[in-house]
């Protein structure tokens, strides 16, 4: 029998921010929320300038997560 193993087997361990009763751990109480944000572009008549086709961000915003795509 072929066994694989996945390459983040023993490697990566994922961190909870729930403790053993399902409550937020108090270390992550006081976190502040981040921001992100994308660009893709493609290339723009076969030159190395770039054209943006699409931005996208997602973060908290009053305490609800909002996305956008422009």
């Amino acid at each position: 029998m072929n066994s694989v193993k996945h390459w983040s087997v023993g490697k990566i361990t994922p961190i909870s921010i729930l403790n053993s009763k399902g409550k937020l751990k108090d270390q992550f109480k006081f976190t502040k929320p981040f921001f992100t944000m994308d660009l893709e572009t493609i290339n723009f008549n076969n030159k190395y300038s770039q054209l943006p086709i699409a931005i996208s961000s997602c973060g908290y915003v009053n305490e609800k997560l909002e996305s956008k795509y422009f």
